[in-house]
């Protein structure tokens, strides 16, 4: 398998996140955290309460990044968080679906469907039905989310959204999947990954991660058909490769626990 520039500079960064860093954001984000709820503001304070996460991703991320597998469970937890967030004041704008989408992909790939995620499902679709055409081309990550949510709750999906290696991918779901659709969907997540916000990208923080094949992956499983793996670079990583026996369990996520007790005075 070819090395990429783009996987290995990745790599390096997310080893090199310190403790110091880590625990440096956590202090900050709380703090925000507190006066967001002060100030009342319901969105500010559930889409904070993300960010409070954030640091537990960049853990997760790292662990990963240095082959310890463990760190999986920071990667859901802050997965998890994102989706209690979406569940309880839904997606408010198109930023709000490109914090969700990679999240709700990556536990729909561990767990499969679930009622749990029946009211983020369609919170999603509402809230894609609202976007203008602009709006519409930076979420294409976001229709496919929706994609797999509707199939594997219902059985059945249509591809929507701007065309793109993701439509295609819906398109071929159910089918023989091309080894050009995978690796191009390969590229577009390496093309939108990014560790800023200020990126503007739909694969912040999810760079390396193919949630998107996690999910497909996990809804032909049950139709009986075998998902391949392409011959790219974004597979020869350890976040391509989810623990045999992982499991998300939303009980045991402490921040999906904040965000049921958030209140705002």
């Amino acid at each position: 398998m070819t090395k990429d520039k783009r996987v290995e500079r990745e790599l390096k960064e997310l080893k090199g996140v310190s403790d110091k860093k880590i625990k440096s954001e956590q202090t900050d984000l709380e703090k925000r955290l507190k006066e967001a709820v002060a100030e009342k503001n319901k969105v500010l304070a559930a889409m904070t309460m993300i960010r409070v996460a954030l640091p537990t991703l960049w853990g997760g991320n790292r662990s990963l990044a240095s082959g310890d597998a463990s760190g999986w469970k920071e990667v859901l937890d802050y997965s998890g968080a994102c989706v209690a967030v979406f569940d309880r004041v839904g997606f408010n704008s198109d930023y709000a679906i490109g914090k969700g989408a990679p999240a709700l992909l990556l536990l729909l790939g561990v767990n499969g469907w679930s009622t749990e995620f029946a009211k983020v499902r369609t919170a999603l679709n509402d809230a894609l039905k609202k976007l203008d055409r602009d709006e519409r081309d930076g979420v294409k990550l976001g229709y496919f989310a929706a994609f797999c949510a509707d199939w594997m709750a219902t059985g059945k999906a249509e591809p929507r959204g701007p065309k793109g290696p993701l439509y295609k991918l819906a398109e071929q779901a159910s089918g023989k999947l091309t080894d050009k659709v995978l690796k191009d969907v390969c590229e577009f997540q390496l093309k939108n990954g990014g560790q800023s916000d200020d990126d503007d990208t739909e694969m912040v923080n999810f760079m390396l991660t193919p949630v998107w094949w996690f999910a497909i992956a996990r809804a032909r499983q049950k139709l009986g058909l075998e998902t391949p793996r392409p011959d790219h670079a974004l597979f020869s990583t350890p976040f391509a490769t989810l623990p045999e026996k992982l499991k998300y369990d939303p009980k045991k996520n402490p921040f999906v626990k904040r965000v049921e007790k958030l209140k705002w005075p």
